[in-house]
């Protein structure tokens, strides 16, 4: 019998574990490799070898790709803010929105929400983890899936809603990081030692409003260095290495005027430019990473109308079967590239403003991540 295919015991008293005992052990891996995390966290009281073997970091490594990776994506989740003080978190199964039928959303209850009043933002998501900001002053790591969450020391900004945030996993150095540009200065939060950290060496002008896209190690936003003499600007795609701290560039696939957004699509870095003449985008996506002449431009995506409150278009998720999820001020649009045609416009009720969201997956993201972040243990713009 497959594994996916066995059936999730209604409470651990249900599991005996006897007849399991004789097992390999390799297979019990990967039995509960392939099972929700609500499961894994009430099997952990199994037995002490299960405790210790969905607490180890390969499990959990497992877990993640496995959960990422699944083709009915019945672990991904949509998560929405919004700069409204009474706008709640809104979550959506990924699936609800790459379906044909209405998006179905209900509020999502923020544990650390102060007041119903709260302003809540979302500033990344990464393996399952959430960084949010509250109340224009503090920040979080937050594992939605099991309710987990850890404050992080103060960054030093007045304001954190005039800051850029990224938020990634440095891969080489099994750390989250959180990076922060200012007007004036650079920060890094690392969670490994719960501190941040000013960086030198950030030559470029202020960042645009869009949310950071982590492909590869590294975070990506756009710059727009203006130009005196033609009373212009030139965008550019600068990067920031989580492993060597370090600034970079990276290609863009071209140098009009346009308005434009980053995001990831398939794994690989996208670029989106506004076409207003033919009001629609350019889908462009970087096949090899690091790679200018990579950059293909995969689709137009035409808009068959104007939402009410756009700002810009960025990327959300592309799925296997064709099919592209944008973010057009408060709605969602879902585009067919194989048959070149809108499936669907969806609002997400707001008060007028824009929206953020992101993409996340159900992961217990980590036995470090849930002993330090939990002693008491997804963001479109």
């Amino acid at each position: 019998m497959h594994p996916s295919n066995l059936s999730t015991p209604t409470s651990v008293q249900d599991l005996d574990p006897k007849p399991l005992q004789n097992l390999p052990h390799d297979l019990i891996g990967e039995i509960l490799s392939r099972l929700p995390v609500k499961s894994l966290l009430r099997f952990r009281c199994v037995s002490k070898s299960w405790l210790s073997l969905i607490s180890s970091r390969q499990f959990i490594q497992t877990h993640l790709i496995i959960s990422s990776n699944e083709d009915a994506y019945t672990n991904h989740s949509l998560i929405f803010s919004s700069g409204y003080s009474s706008f709640n978190l809104k979550w959506s199964a990924l699936q609800s929105a790459l379906n044909a039928s209405p998006l179905q959303t209900t509020d999502f209850n923020c544990p650390m929400k102060y007041s119903p009043k709260s302003v809540t933002a979302i500033m990344g998501s990464c393996n399952g983890l959430v960084c949010i900001g509250i109340d224009n002053r503090n920040l979080y790591l937050w594992n939605p899936s099991i309710r987990k969450f850890n404050k992080l020391p103060d960054s030093g900004f007045k304001y954190i809603s005039f800051v850029l945030f990224g938020f990634g996993y440095d891969k080489l150095n099994d750390d989250y990081k959180v990076i922060g540009i200012g007007n004036t200065e650079v920060k890094l939060y690392s969670w490994k030692t719960n501190s941040w950290k000013i960086i030198e060496g950030y030559n470029y002008a202020r960042p645009l409003p869009q949310q950071c896209a982590f492909v590869d190690g590294k975070l990506h936003f756009i710059v727009n260095t203006y130009l005196d003499i033609e009373d212009s600007y030139l965008p550019k795609i600068v990067s920031f290495d989580l492993a060597n701290e370090a600034f970079g560039e990276v290609g863009i696939p071209n140098q009009d005027f346009s308005e434009r957004s980053l995001g990831v699509l398939g794994g690989c870095l996208s670029h989106l430019n506004f076409i207003l003449e033919y009001n629609g985008v350019d889908v462009w996506i970087m096949k090899e990473y690091g790679v200018r002449e990579s950059w293909i431009k995969e689709d137009f995506v035409p808009f068959s109308y104007m939402p009410f409150g756009f700002l810009h278009c960025t990327p959300v998720f592309s799925s296997k079967n064709g099919k592209i999820l944008l973010k057009l001020g408060r709605d969602l649009m879902l585009y067919n590239s194989k048959s070149r045609s809108v499936l669907k416009y969806s609002e997400i009720q707001t008060k007028g403003c824009d929206i953020k969201i992101d993409i996340s997956w159900d992961c217990d993201s980590g036995g470090d991540i849930y002993v330090k972040v939990g002693r008491v243990s997804v963001t479109m713009k």
